[in-house]
């Protein structure tokens, strides 16, 4: 009988002594008696909930604590494990849902999120517990309306706090309003110049921001030349930047190459800058970089091996990894196919991965078996290998964009965009599923990419960067000019020194015929041309033009190679024939 049911027993037992009435003294004391046992239950049946919800709230909590004692031995398993008992316990303790969301978190599990959003809903949820939250909302790729409203919470408590304008920098980002993430990011450096994060990202939007390279380079530089923990890490950065001096790329190689942290991905970086310093040594450098090879583990020798078939070198790789050595693992055995495809050795390929045992996935073993009965002429076989393979990344999202990427590289972008399609209707890799489709889109044409980031924005119709790239298609496809001014309009008031955004603002005003006002978005705006993205150029050209200024649109467009333009962008600026009259008042 559970205890509910006692009690009311109990009273019901109660209530018919009462009823039976004794008489006399002793029939007195017996009612004072029944009364304060009747006081007594009722008190207990009030009491026993919250005394209840005492014991395993406590019994939660301790659960929680020695869960996170197993997180700090690495027993991630057996801490999920206490942490779902302690959660059924008490799904409503803010200390037991934050160990759960903690845990989920460090393992990589998605739920996560989930929970942290829990976290915050807590009363007792602090400031550190709403910064997991976003971070975890950065991670997911996915902005929401929940962590805006914790972000301007954070900002109103702490209003210097550095941590928080980084946070709000990169989910500005990440929301696509660059403009607003560049503000964000320098006002995190003004309040803590010495936080290299803040630093490293705010070079790094320096950095795609045009006219604002030089800048972001120099700050970069600084950390470069610094001892932090992100140093190493911004020279690997500042090492793929193009136009690097040859001072400050020979400092990048030694800086690569001798920093006792330096791992193989690190001394990989400065074989590229040296051979792109040195190419008459390419030979040379590469043999001295193979030397090692002997002493190297299985990530660092895996490393290598890739870089040599990316660059060219599956010989090398060959000879770094034997026959014997590849099927030991995974990783070791793809850079041994890998160099084999490159060769066209096929038969070996088709060898290596029928042997049993060997350490490949389903989906893998299926793209090579696939590309193997290509190469041998038996085309319906690879047709079933392909389906098998595409099948095999349902729900798989790292497998599938590997299979993606592998279908691409033989020609089959058809297959390839199919496997994006299946991930756009997912949150967590919508955008990268997107982004892949607008490359697969390019070589298709205007037409296509216009359509691709029409989606997109209809996906995510806040995203300022979408909305600028889909306004510019758009109007070079001369489609609703009319909208296209309004949206160009409300992007550039709201970063009015955003030059992409005042790009396509001049841009509808010259497809509405009004060439003076298209000049004026430009006026008092000291551009560096030069180093604009070929958009711009073409845009401003046609403004120069479109205002008898022939001869500065003529010298606008200098330089820019005429495979670099789309065919529409170069109908607004051709001066070699009349395919693009001057567009009148």
């Amino acid at each position: 009988m559970n205890p509910v049911e006692s009690l009311k027993n109990k009273l019901s037992q109660l209530r018919l002594a009462w009823q039976e009435e004794p008489s006399g003294v002793f029939g007195i004391l017996q009612h004072k008696a029944l009364l304060l046992v009747l006081a007594c239950l009722v008190l207990g049946a009030l009491a026993a909930k919250p005394v209840f919800h005492r014991i395993v709230s406590w019994r939660a909590h301790s659960l929680a604590e020695q869960a996170m004692g197993q997180v700090e031995k690495q027993d991630f398993d057996g801490a999920l494990k206490t942490l779902r008992t302690a959660y059924q316990l008490a799904p409503d303790n803010h200390e037991v849902v934050r160990a759960l969301a903690l845990a989920l978190a460090l393992t990589g599990n998605p739920a996560a999120l989930k929970f942290w959003k829990a976290v915050i809903g807590f009363r007792e949820a602090t400031l550190d517990d709403r910064r997991q939250f976003l971070g975890l909302t950065l991670q997911s790729g996915t902005p929401s309306i929940t962590a805006e409203e914790q972000l301007r919470l954070l900002l109103d408590k702490e209003p210097n706090s550095a941590r928080n304008w980084l946070l709000a920098a990169r989910l500005k980002e990440l929301s696509g309003a660059s403009e607003k993430a560049l503000l964000c990011a320098r006002k995190a450096h003004e309040l803590d110049p010495a936080m290299e994060e803040a630093t490293f990202f705010l070079a790094s939007l320096l950095l795609r921001s045009p006219g604002s390279v030089p800048e972001g380079t120099d700050l970069l530089w600084t950390l470069v030349e610094g001892n932090g923990k992100n140093s190493l890490n911004a020279a690997l950065f500042a090492a793929e930047l193009p136009g690097l001096s040859r001072e400050r790329a020979e400092a990048l190689v030694k800086r690569l190459k001798s920093d006792p942290a330096s791992k193989e991905k690190h001394r990989l970086r400065a074989l590229e800058l040296e051979i792109r310093l040195h190419p008459e040594s390419r030979r040379d450098l590469l043999d001295a970089a193979m030397e090692p090879a002997a002493n190297l583990d299985e990530t660092s020798l895996c490393e290598l091996g890739g870089w040599l078939n990316t660059h060219g070198e599956p010989e090398r790789t060959l000879a770094l990894v034997k026959p014997d050595q590849a099927k030991k693992s995974r990783a070791r055995l793809l850079v041994y196919l890998d160099a084999l495809a490159a060769l066209n050795r096929w038969r070996e390929v088709d060898a290596a991965i029928s042997e049993k045992g060997i350490p490949l996935e389903p989906v893998i073993f299926e793209l090579f078996k696939a590309r193997c009965d290509t190469e041998f002429g038996h085309s319906d076989d690879a047709l079933a290998h392909w389906r098998a393979a595409q099948t095999e990344t349902i729900g798989h999202p790292e497998q599938a964009f590997f299979a993606a990427k592998y279908l691409r590289q033989v020609g089959r972008d058809g297959q390839a965009e199919n496997i994006y399609r299946s991930f756009t209707g997912n949150n967590q890799t919508a955008r990268a599923a997107f982004l892949e489709l607008l490359d697969l889109a390019a070589p298709k044409g205007t037409a296509a990419v216009y359509g691709v980031l029409g989606e997109m924005r209809g996906r995510w119709p806040k995203d300022e960067q979408i909305q600028n790239d889909h306004t510019y298609f758009s109007l070079l496809l001369e489609k609703e000019a009319g909208p296209c001014l309004e949206t160009a309009r409300a992007l550039v008031e709201a970063a009015p020194s955003s030059l992409a955004h005042r790009t396509i603002l001049a841009f509808a005003l010259l497809r509405l015929r009004k060439p003076a006002e298209a000049l004026d978005v430009y006026s008092n705006l000291d551009i560096p041309w030069a180093s604009q993205p070929v958009p711009y150029r073409v845009v401003f050209a046609a403004v120069l033009r479109a205002n008898g200024r022939d001869n500065d649109a003529a010298a606008m467009i200098s330089g820019i190679p005429d495979e670099a333009m789309r065919p529409e962008e170069r109908a607004l600026v051709n001066f070699s024939s009349n395919i693009s009259p001057r567009i009148p008042e």
